[in-house]
């Protein structure tokens, strides 16, 4: 059993949470509005985000840092209660951040360093640009993000079902 067209592996071009926030991550960075991000622009809004996230300013991130970080980085859903954003301490990020802290984190210790996540970027980005051209690419930069977050949940492989 599969994940969508691209089948069982993480970050194939089927569906993930990489294919919706993608784009809207993706303009955040998107410093000359091309549609693309160049290394710079990537790593620049990895650093921006840091610094932004890191409200204790330990020169460090926690998981709930980098949750509240995305929550505020994505926009609210259509029809969203009070005034569109969500709930505190609810929203997309709650589910996504603690991936993303965790693949960024490398010595595995509960925090990402500055140095580690600049590091990410810097991989991700190399890892990400599939064809190679020195810009991540909407399809790109949602099958990196995919890969990072994992498959979506879906039922497990061999389950019995009751007929």
């Amino acid at each position: 059993m599969g994940f969508g067209p691209g089948g069982p592996r993480p970050g194939g071009p089927g569906f993930g949470p990489g294919n919706v926030i993608a784009g809207i991550l993706l303009k955040a960075g998107d410093q000359n509005q091309d549609q693309k991000a160049s290394a710079v622009e990537f790593t620049d809004v990895g650093k921006k985000w840091f610094r932004d996230w890191d409200k204790d300013e330990n020169k460090s991130l926690t998981n709930d840092e980098v949750a509240a970080g995305l929550n505020d980085a994505l926009p609210p859903p259509p029809n969203a209660p009070q005034g569109g954003r969500p709930f505190a301490g609810f929203g997309p990020g709650n589910f996504l951040g603690p991936m993303l802290a965790r693949s960024a984190d490398a010595d595995k210790d509960g925090l990402v360093s500055s140095e580690e996540w600049d590091t990410a970027f810097q991989v991700w980005f190399k890892e990400w640009d599939k064809n190679s051209d020195d810009m991540l690419e909407n399809a790109e930069f949602a099958a990196g993000l995919n890969r990072v977050f994992g498959p979506p949940p879906g039922p497990p492989a061999n389950r019995d079902v009751p007929q």
